[in-house]
């Protein structure tokens, strides 16, 4: 029997964490796009770009990981996503305490602490992801 592999399963947890993010964001975009707006230290002009290209750059490194010679450029893309989302979650906590996330769906309820928490778990697993990758090549 093939044992699987704390890589393959952290792999896994951030396919469908960004399948999810990606899809929640894609139904909804209006939504997305206002959640946005009330971040308030994004310019007005880059709304629109930014709340396409967000779920692009997820669903990309989803379609990515699926082939296996571009699982190291996925696994590129997904670890500085999971630092830049961490970092917005942090400016977003301190310049407006209590403002929920713009992530939507199970994410949106949760408490600052947890997201956060999570936040470094997905972190985590990017990084056990992306050090497996390179270090196979």
């Amino acid at each position: 029997m093939k044992r699987i592999r704390f890589d393959e399963i952290a792999a896994l947890i951030l396919l469908v964490v960004f399948t999810y993010s990606a899809g929640l964001k894609l139904f909804d975009i209006q939504d997305f796009q206002v959640k946005l707006l009330r971040v308030n230290y994004l310019p007005v002009s880059l709304i629109i770009p930014v709340s396409v290209a967000i779920p692009f750059m997820e669903l990309t490194s989803v379609v990515l990981y699926l082939d296996e010679r571009s699982r190291r450029l996925a696994a590129m893309l997904m670890y500085p996503l999971m630092v830049i989302f961490t970092g917005h979650l942090l400016i977003l906590h301190k310049l407006s305490p209590g403002t929920p996330c713009s992530c939507g769906g199970i994410f949106e309820s949760l408490s600052f602490k947890s997201h956060l928490l999570i936040n470094f778990i997905l972190i985590l697993c990017a990084a056990v992801v992306l050090a497996r990758k390179v270090a196979r090549n």
